[in-house]
Parts: structure tokens; C-alpha cells; sequence
């Protein structure tokens, strides 16, 4: 395999480069080439996709944020869209925040789907849930309930 050449190749040559032989059939590979600048391809060959083709979609889901009092009298939120993800829900006061995260009411505390609790100071942070509604109430007194979703 392989070319030969004749004579040296200088600035004047003139003589002949010859294959000796082919290579042989299947993936074959000589060095590399670097290509700069666009490469254009006129045709294609057709592709075939076999398994489940993915769907991909994208949707400006843009941000719910509340930064208010709350009492013992429950808050009701619902965001304008979906959210898919809360960044942070933040009890600044000085008692306990009941969150309720898609229920009617915020008093369940056990089982599925039940109210979490803040104590006073706590932070709970990136929950990956899908959130239509949010109930916010205190078990007692006033304070800063702040939360951020996307």
C-alpha cells in the first residue's frame, strides 16, 4: 500500500506521484484535515429516526414573588401561570407559617399533600413542584412571610 515518489519534490518538480496499490476495502484513514471557514453541503442523504423522537418546547414562565404580612387569617395566592419550581418561601416572623402548596385550606398538617410548617426563621428552598395555588396563614401573631417562584 501506498504512494511512492519518484524523485524528491522540490520547488521545480516535474515528475509523476504513482499508486502502487489501493487500499484496502473498509473504514480507512489517512491524517486529518482541518477545514476553516463554511463547508457546503448540496445534498443529503435521507435520515432515519428509529425509537421515540423527544418534543421540546419552551414557555416564558416568568416569576410569582410575594414579600407581605401575614396573620392568622389565610392568604390565598394563585400565580397568573403554573409554576414549576419554588425558589424559596422565607418566614421572617417570630411565629410559626403554615404553607399550603395546592390545598383548599391551610390546616391539614399530616399526610399527603399536608400544609408544611416554618418555624420562625426558617427558609425552605428550591422545591421542584408544579404549584397553582399557595395558602399562607400563622398559627399565631404577625409577621413577614416572603417567597419567590418560576
Amino acid at each position: 500500500m501506498g504512494l511512492t515518489k519518484p524523485q524528491q519534490i522540490g520547488s521545480n518538480f516535474d515528475g509523476n506521484i504513482t499508486l502502487t496499490s489501493a487500499l484496502p476495502a473498509g473504514n480507512n484513514k489517512i491524517g486529518n484535515v482541518g477545514v476553516t471557514g463554511a463547508v457546503e453541503v448540496s445534498k443529503l442523504p435521507n435520515v432515519g429516526i428509529n425509537g421515540e423522537v423527544t418534543t421540546v418546547s419552551k414557555e416564558n414562565v416568568g416569576f410569582y414573588s410575594f414579600n407581605e404580612a401575614v396573620t392568622t387569617t389565610e392568604v390565598s395566592l394563585t400565580p397568573a401561570k403554573k409554576l414549576s419550581q419554588i425558589v424559596y418561601i422565607s418566614n421572617d416572623g417570630d411565629s410559626d407559617l403554615l404553607v399550603g402548596l395546592n390545598v383548599a385550606t391551610s390546616t391539614s398538617q399530616k399526610g399527603d399533600n399536608a400544609v408544611i410548617v416554618l418555624k420562625a426563621g426558617e427558609v425552605i428552598d428550591n422545591i421542584s413542584v408544579s404549584v397553582t395555588s399557595i395558602k399562607l396563614k400563622r398559627s399565631a401573631g404577625n409577621g413577614i412571610a416572603r417567597l419567590l417562584g418560576v
